[in-house]
């Protein structure tokens, strides 16, 4: 990561992480990467990361895009708490979803992306830098 350069001061944030019980370093590592790559600002809080602290860095940071990388089965319960989660952020924010195990939480609202593959995330992320 150290290797790429800085996106300028005016970018857009993206911020994400894995869901609480997902202990998977590498893909949220990737996306951060990627996302960096295209000219992002990108806050990677981790794997294993709760919810409540997705909900606080959104609340502190403002950022344009959410991710979520699903890489290890996901309890019902805390399917549910993501989705409830994706429908209470700003009608502004671009919510991506990923990972191996995404399609486990189920039903999403139409503004959720679900992407498979780091390049469908560049493309992504791409167009919301260029609004």
């Amino acid at each position: 990561r150290s290797m790429l350069a800085r996106p300028p001061a005016t970018a857009p944030i993206a911020l994400g992480g894995g869901p609480a019980g997902d202990p998977y370093l590498l893909p949220t590592q990737l996306v951060s990467m990627t996302l960096t790559e295209v000219g992002m600002h990108s806050i990677n809080l981790g794997p294993d990361t709760p919810v409540s602290a997705l909900a606080a860095a959104v609340a502190t940071h403002k950022p344009t895009l959410v991710w979520t990388s699903i890489t290890a089965g996901l309890a019902p319960a805390r399917a549910k708490s993501l989705r409830d989660w994706y429908a209470e952020l700003p009608a502004t924010t671009t919510i991506v979803v990923g990972g191996q195990h995404a399609s486990g939480i189920g039903k999403l609202p139409p503004r959720v992306h679900r992407v498979h593959t780091m390049v469908e995330l560049a493309a992504l992320a791409a167009s919301v830098v260029a609004r």
